[in-house]
C-alpha cells in the first residue's frame, strides 16, 4: 500500500474516530456510526421511495442545465455582437438570489417537479455554462489563426476547433455542477414537496430522529458522488489525452 492510500485510510479512520467521539459527547444531535447504519437498514424502504424523486429532479435540472449552455454559448461563439451583448446579463442574472425567489415561484406556479426543475436549473446552470464558455474562447491561437488562413467561417471554427477544445471544460463545469446539484434540489424539497429526501430530511427533523436525517444525507451524497464519478468517467473515456483530474 503506498503513502496516498495510507493517508486516506488513516485520514478516514480519524474521521470516524471523530464522529463516534462527538456522537458519545452530544447524542441528541449528532448519532453514532452505528444508529445511523441502523436507520439506513431500517427505514431502506422508505428511503428508497423518496430517492427517485430527488434523482429525477437533479438530472433533470442537470440535463437543461447543459442545454441551456449550449443555446447561450453557440451563438455567442459564432456571432460577436450577441457575444458582448448577452454576457454581461448572463453575469447579471447569476447574481441574482434565485433561492430567495423559491416561495415566491412556488406560490405563482404551484409545488409540482417541473417548477422545481426550473428553480435548481437556475441554480446550478452557471458552472457550466462557464466552463463550456471559457474552454471555446480558449482555443491554440495558431490553429485558430491556420484555419481562418483557409477561409473558414465561424461556424465551420466552431464544429472544428472550437467544440472540441471545450469538450474537456463542459464535463469538468458537470462535475462542478454534481457537488451541490442534491443540494440544491434539496433546498428546493423544503420549500414545498409531496415526496424527496428534502420531504424525508425535513419529517425526521420534525420528530427529532436525527439518525433517520444523517442515513438521507448519506445516501444522498453517496448518490452525488456516484454521479460525480459517472461524469469522470466519460470524460476519461472521451478525452483520455486531457490532463485534468
Amino acid at each position: 500500500m503506498n503513502r496516498k492510500k495510507v493517508a486516506l485510510v488513516f485520514l478516514s479512520l480519524t474521521l470516524f474516530v471523530f464522529w463516534e467521539a462527538a456522537s458519545s459527547i452530544i447524542p441528541i444531535f449528532i448519532p453514532s456510526p452505528i444508529a445511523v447504519s441502523q436507520a439506513l437498514i431500517k427505514n431502506a424502504d422508505i428511503l428508497f421511495y423518496h430517492l427517485p424523486a430527488t434523482f429525477f429532479i437533479a438530472m433533470g435540472s442537470l440535463l437543461i442545465s447543459l442545454g441551456l449552455s449550449f443555446f447561450f454559448v453557440l451563438p455567442m461563439q459564432i456571432f460577436e455582437t450577441v457575444d458582448y451583448a448577452a454576457w454581461p446579463w448572463l453575469i447579471i442574472l447569476q447574481a441574482v438570489p434565485f433561492i430567495g425567489l423559491g416561495p415566491l415561484i412556488l406560490a405563482l406556479f404551484g409545488y409540482g417537479i417541473l417548477v422545481k426543475i426550473y428553480i435548481v436549473t437556475l441554480l446550478c446552470y452557471f458552472p457550466i455554462f462557464l466552463k463550456f464558455y471559457e474552454g471555446m474562447k480558449n482555443v491554440e491561437p495558431a490553429q485558430l489563426k491556420l484555419l481562418q488562413s483557409l477561409g473558414y467561417s465561424p461556424f465551420q471554427i466552431l464544429l472544428k476547433l472550437r467544440l472540441p477544445s471545450a469538450l474537456p471544460h463542459i464535463l469538468t463545469g458537470v462535475r462542478i455542477s454534481v457537488t451541490w446539484l442534491f443540494s440544491a434540489t434539496i433546498l428546493t424539497e423544503f420549500l414545498g414537496s409531496q415526496r424527496g429526501m428534502g420531504l424525508l430530511i425535513e419529517t425526521a427533523v420534525r420528530n427529532f430522529d436525527n439518525a433517520l436525517v444523517f442515513a438521507a444525507l448519506i445516501l444522498v451524497t453517496l448518490l452525488s458522488l456516484f454521479v460525480f464519478f459517472i461524469a469522470k468517467l466519460i470524460q476519461d473515456k472521451l478525452i483520455p489525452w486531457n490532463g485534468d483530474k
